[in-house]
């Protein structure tokens, strides 16, 4: 099917020049996003999230049409957001499980915005010290990749460390005790605290 709509962004993101991003939860089985006409990107991850960058795509106060945006979507505070779904693709085997073909938007659709620095990507891995004489000892390791709006600033670049962005810290912070760890049946597991990540200048 083909969705379109109209957005009407919020002032104080485009004031601060904020990175506006829209998040397809998911669609099946292949999508193309437009924005003001004009294509912005293309996803077949049927079954997860696909994210796209609208900030570059987005008509603003006074700024010019893009070449092939007619007179309605020109206006001041009205900018087309158009997804092209397919029903199938050529991955469309791969995912023939047993469930109902109905194609189209799934899941949530929605915006956010971020700083022009932001946090691209978070991997966390929590292990438990059985062998060690602390029971109740384990790590918890997170790495982070922090990206500007047309930069990836991953830990290395060319095999050689990079750091780019100097006057930008990441904070990993538990904000509740931990319990005795042990292993634990999974439905056990969403007691346990979450680690919460703030990206901030030292500015």
């Amino acid at each position: 099917g083909i969705y379109s709509r109209s957005l009407d962004i919020p002032l104080e993101w485009k004031q601060m020049q904020k990175r506006i991003v829209l998040h397809i939860g998911g669609a099946e089985s292949m999508i193309w996003v437009y924005c003001n006409s004009e294509l912005v990107g293309m996803g077949k991850d049927s079954r997860l999230p696909s994210e796209f960058d609208l900030t570059d795509f987005l008509l603003h106060n006074n700024d010019p049409p893009h070449d092939h945006v007619n007179d309605h979507e020109a206006d001041e505070t009205d900018n087309v957001l158009t997804i092209v779904c397919l029903r199938y693709c050529e991955a469309s085997f791969i995912e023939d499980q047993d469930h109902w073909w109905m194609a189209g938007l799934y899941r949530d659709v929605y915006l956010y915005c971020t700083k022009t620095t932001y946090l691209q990507d978070v991997f966390a891995s929590a292990i438990l010290h059985l062998d060690d004489d602390n029971k109740d000892g384990g790590t918890l390791e997170m790495r982070c990749n922090v990206a500007t709006r047309h930069a990836r600033l991953g830990p290395y670049d060319n095999n050689t460390p990079v750091n780019a962005t100097p006057d930008w810290v990441v904070v990993a912070r538990l904000y509740e005790t931990p319990p005795s760890l042990s292993p634990s049946p999974e439905e056990e597991e969403a007691n346990l605290p979450e680690p919460i990540l703030i990206i901030r200048s030292n500015e």
